[in-house]
């Protein structure tokens, strides 16, 4: 175990990168947040919410995403009846 705090260039370079990708992430996060909050502050403001035409649209959704499903679920890999699953070795090089 070291008993020194390594001080190499190596390492005072990879704490910099280190913290100045900390810090970007953490702007990001404070203004991902800063941006939630606004949405929905003008959600929040919003009136004459049509709550017919929002269910409407989440069961079009709903059914667009059931299409799409069924969609990728009939390409999907089907081995064919009869496949062997024995392990079968190559043959040695130069055959």
């Amino acid at each position: 175990m070291p008993t020194r705090v390594p001080d190499t260039p190596g390492i005072l370079a990879a704490r910099l990168e280190v913290r100045a990708a900390q810090s970007a992430l953490q702007n990001f996060a404070l203004k991902a947040e800063m941006s939630r909050a606004a949405n929905n502050m003008t959600l929040s403001i919003m009136d004459g919410w049509d709550y017919g035409q929002a269910r409407r649209d989440a069961w079009s959704a709903d059914g667009m995403e059931a299409q799409l499903r069924d969609a990728s679920a009939a390409r999907a890999y089907v081995e064919p009846p009869g496949l062997s699953h024995a392990v079968v070795h190559c043959p040695p090089l130069g055959t």
